[in-house]
């Protein structure tokens, strides 16, 4: 339920969003994420492909994000390899990143 607003939880209302994310943008990742220190925390994840878990600690530096908020690249890239410094970033050994979205709290 998007349109109401009545969750009860942040878990709720992350959940919501990233199935809503899901059904319209047709990504089969969305995340919501922290870093802290090294560590790059999935809060939540609507997977469908990826065997990416709610929970999972990956290594910070070697995300998009973490080259995006470092570097000068955009922010949405309908197709990841043809960044450079994103086709090369570590994650993608891990994990295959097609497109790439990034937006974070104002």
């Amino acid at each position: 339920m998007i349109n109401g607003f009545n969750y009860k939880s942040f878990e709720e209302a992350g959940q919501a969003v990233l199935h809503y994310l899901h059904a319209h943008l047709g990504f089969n990742l969305w995340m919501i994420t922290r870093v802290e220190g090294k560590n790059w925390i999935i809060l939540q994840c609507e997977d469908h492909g990826y065997n990416v878990k709610q929970g999972q600690v990956l290594n910070w530096t070697d995300t998009l994000c973490s080259q995006m908020v470092t570097e000068t690249v955009p922010r949405i890239v309908p197709r990841s390899r043809d960044i450079p410094l994103y086709a090369n970033a570590p994650i993608n050994k891990q994990v295959n990143i097609e497109a790439y979205y990034w937006s974070a709290p104002a």
